[in-house]
């Protein structure tokens, strides 16, 4: 070896004793990244199958190492809604998140969420905050915060339009039985959100179902589909598509749902009206093997 690269060997060396960080921290900090996932992917497989106190130490383990892991807290307060009456508990653990995390936004936000909540349910909760004035007041306040230190966060800006709407309603200090201005506007977003799919033409709604269909089994995503399953039959009918809304509700009656009166319904309906009998027998003959009912196609 010769003396020209001993020196750029010995250099390479000091270099990498001196200044580790600028050589390994991208890949350090791909590998806590990933370690992470790994973790949140672990502790939400064991909320899901109940085994809560598990998924409680790996949260409480991910907080410990990575304080300022939103999503560890998420799923921690998850942990601690599995039981009754124990919101209190969660506001206390964004207070003692935040107590160690005086500058994190989302914790500060997770916060006065559960301040909103608590404005609008559970007194005793609201008593035990202890806030001396109108909590909801203060909530807005802070959310005016949020919204002026992200003004691209959608969320953020539906969350404190909700807040002065219920602010002006005196959600928080009226009673929501005796509360007109409340109920009107609660008639008004039941109505908003049974027609918030009244605009989209069927291709739409198919890709609006499909995107549901590729996502993992959920229980809470069930009834989702089905009202995209709902509405694209009904839209297919208006338009005097027939053939297309027979196989739409086939469809969900062989891949969603057997047990659905519904679509039971539909098919029916659907099959006498195109004489398509073939198709009647095969559902009614299924429907008969699942509750052992020969009734419908003896009648057919």
């Amino acid at each position: 070896m010769n003396r020209k690269k001993f020196l750029s060997l010995a250099s390479m060396g000091i270099f990498t004793l001196l200044f580790p960080s600028i050589l390994f921290s991208k890949n350090r900090s791909e590998y806590q990244n990933n370690n992470v996932n790994v973790l949140l992917k672990q502790a939400a497989s064991l909320r899901k199958q109940k085994k809560y106190n598990q998924a409680r130490q790996i949260y409480q383990q991910i907080i410990s190492q990575f304080p300022n892991e939103i999503r560890a807290y998420d799923g921690m307060r998850k942990v601690i809604l599995s039981q009754k009456n124990k919101e209190w508990q969660v506001i206390l653990l964004f207070k003692g998140a935040l107590l160690q995390n005086p500058n994190n936004v989302e914790l500060k936000q997770r916060l006065y969420n559960e301040y909103f909540r608590a404005c609008l349910g559970n007194k005793k909760v609201k008593n035990l905050v202890n806030f001396n004035g109108r909590l909801l007041s203060e909530v807005k306040q802070k959310y005016e915060t949020f919204v002026n230190n992200h003004p691209n966060n959608i969320n953020v800006q539906k969350q404190y339009a909700k807040i002065i709407r219920l602010l002006d309603a005196n959600a928080d200090t009226q009673n929501p039985k005796q509360n007109t201005a409340l109920k009107n506007y609660r008639k008004l977003e039941q109505k908003k959100f049974k027609k918030r799919f009244s605009e989209d033409t069927v291709s739409q709604l198919e890709v609006r179902l499909n995107k549901l269909i590729t996502k993992p089994y959920s229980k809470d995503r069930k009834p989702h589909i089905r009202e995209l399953y709902k509405l694209s039959f009904q839209k297919l009918r208006k338009q005097k598509n027939n053939t297309e809304a027979l196989n739409k509700a086939v469809n969900y009656f062989n891949t969603v749902e057997k047990n659905d009166p519904l679509f039971l319904k539909y098919i029916r309906d659907m099959a006498k009206l195109q004489k398509n009998y073939d198709v009647l027998i095969t559902i009614e003959t299924q429907n008969h093997t699942i509750k052992n009912n020969f009734g419908p196609l003896c009648l057919f």
